[in-house]
């Protein structure tokens, strides 16, 4: 608090004379502020039935709101533009939202899931029958039927956000070790979540789910952990014009398959930003210990998805998630049996025709930020002659030939590089492209920016890499022809590999543009990848 404040408070103080409406306007909004900033998670509350017992910040902000018409117009702005919702509340939503539908900023939809049955804990949960996606479908058509009846005008110049996601006691409890968050603001990283760190929870991944046993049988149990929703969608969304931001994050270990996406993103015709981020799928088996990859196939259905995105959309970002525990497991596991590939694979492959849908989808976008889920070289591949990305501004891509292996093909990347100048020479507007990959102890980063005197092109990493005369020459033509600007080379900046305990390490510490993923997302994965027992 600021020195002139504490003045006008002891002032007001001392003197009875001196009321409320004779402090200056701006005093008075740094006492808000600092009334609002003492309320947990900034004004995020949870709306319906019981809620305030859930959430002091909701009740907090209400009783400021309730103290005058001045202090109603400040505290209702930050008592709604967070919201938390769930199913069992979805019925109260329209009673408790009516007048304030213009507040609303941001809505997180937490689907609340009954315990499934985990194998992995010996019957320690109780088991349900529970059907899974007929929940999932409920909650989300009731939502969405409320918020098809809001209109455009209501909302002003700005749209809403929409998060979703999956909550149950058994995930909070495998995965996550204290420091599951449901709600849409950043970490406040407060004492309580401090302590949540200090006293970790069973981890299905990094405890004691695998410790001592890495056995093919064992895995496949875990590899149910990591799936998506089976069942498609049924009922016909109602069209929500409103909405114009989607997130989903890593945080469920579940996520719906890219028809359920598509069966739902065809109802959000306004669209303009997207984050879908989704968990690396392992295998599933059949009985008599066969097994089926069936990854890829799940997303040749995403191809349709890809192309059916709404005409608005402005900013795509995927992201595959993975947990670098989980797939030395796998590679354990299955080092053994020489007929099965895909389960010793400790980097996905991405599909080539997934890479390839995605830059035909990108023409339209201003940003595009795809990582772990294509690779940046059948993305450049599928580059046409006559192609133009003329919004394009943003653009940042990891590739598999950056993972710094012994046997990689310098030469190979190399010709990457070229390939990907060759697309910078048909986007108009591009101010950085990206080229990376991050693993524990291995990260790198080719970046080209546009900066207000000159062009750079920069190498980041923990190996180094010579570029030849081919990839220099190129880039010169992108900065001359695209930008009017000299290419300037910035000197190869070097990464100890002991710096990088995680792919979050690796986006930070290469500088990698921070929308490639979430920020909750982002603390997360840092705060998981300390409990990493695998070297």
């Amino acid at each position: 608090m600021d020195r002139y404040l504490l003045q006008q408070l002891s002032l007001a103080e001392h003197n009875p004379s001196l009321c409320w409406s004779k402090l200056i306007p701006d005093i008075r909004l740094k006492i808000f502020d600092i009334l609002a900033q003492n309320c947990d998670d900034n004004g995020t509350g949870y709306v319906g039935e019981g809620s305030e017992a859930r959430d002091s910040s909701k009740s907090g902000l209400a009783a400021y709101a309730s103290v005058s018409k001045e202090w109603q117009s400040f505290f209702e702005k930050r008592l709604y533009s967070r919201l938390v919702v769930t199913q069992s509340c979805l019925e109260g939503f329209e009673t408790h939202i009516h007048r304030q539908k213009a507040l609303v900023k941001h809505i997180f939809l937490r689907i609340d899931l009954p315990n499934y049955n985990c194998e992995l804990c010996g019957g320690s949960f109780r088991k349900t029958k529970a059907p899974q996606h007929t929940i999932i479908e409920f909650a989300i058509g009731t939502l969405f039927r409320i918020l098809s009846t809001w209109k455009l005008r209501e909302r002003a110049l700005e749209g809403l956000g929409l998060e979703i996601g999956f909550h149950s006691p058994q995930i909070a409890l495998h995965h996550f070790g204290g420091e599951l968050h449901m709600g849409s603001n950043l970490f406040d990283k407060d004492t309580s979540e401090e302590q949540s760190l200090l006293h970790p929870t069973l981890d299905a991944v990094n405890g004691q789910h695998h410790q001592n046993d890495l056995s093919r049988a064992r895995m496949a149990r875990l590899a149910v952990l990591y799936r998506a929703f089976d069942r498609v969608f049924l009922r016909q969304f109602p069209s929500v014009k409103v909405v114009n931001r989607l997130v989903m994050r890593r945080q469920t270990r579940f996520y719906l398959r890219p028809l359920n996406l598509q069966h739902m993103m065809q109802s959000l015709p306004q669209l303009e930003y997207v984050n879908y981020e989704c968990w690396r799928e392992y295998c599933t088996f059949k009985v008599g210990e066969a097994w089926e990859y069936n990854y890829d196939d799940n997303w040749r259905m995403a191809l349709d998805e890809i192309n059916r995105l709404p005409n608005k959309l402005k900013t795509l970002t995927l992201f595959e998630e993975f947990n670098e525990d989980l797939s030395t497991a796998f590679c354990s596991a299955y080092q053994s049996q020489p007929d099965f590939d895909i389960g010793k694979e400790y980097v996905r492959t991405p599909p080539r025709g997934f890479s390839e849908a995605v830059a035909t989808r990108s023409l339209s976008l201003e940003r595009l930020f795809a990582s772990y889920i294509i690779d940046a070289r059948p993305f450049f591949h599928a580059v046409e002659p006559n192609w133009e990305w003329k919004r394009l501004t943003s653009l940042s891509l990891t590739s598999r030939l950056l993972m710094g292996s012994t046997d990689t093909d310098l030469s190979e990347i190399n010709n990457m590089l070229v390939e990907a100048a060759e697309a910078a020479l048909k986007m108009p507007k591009l101010q950085t492209m990206e080229l990376w990959h991050g693993l524990k102890r291995a990260a790198c980063v080719f970046r080209f920016r546009k900066e207000m005197l000159y062009a750079t092109v920069e190498w980041r990493g923990t190996w180094s890499l010579k570029w030849n005369s081919r990839v220099i020459r190129k880039w010169e033509e992108v900065a001359v022809l695209r930008t009017g600007l000299s290419l300037h080379i910035k000197a190869n900046r070097y990464i100890e590999p002991a710096h990088i305990k995680s792919h979050a390490d690796a986006i930070e510490k290469l500088g990698v543009d921070k929308q490639v993923i979430h920020p909750v997302s982002l603390e997360q994965i840092h705060r998981e990848s300390k409990r990493y027992v695998c070297a």
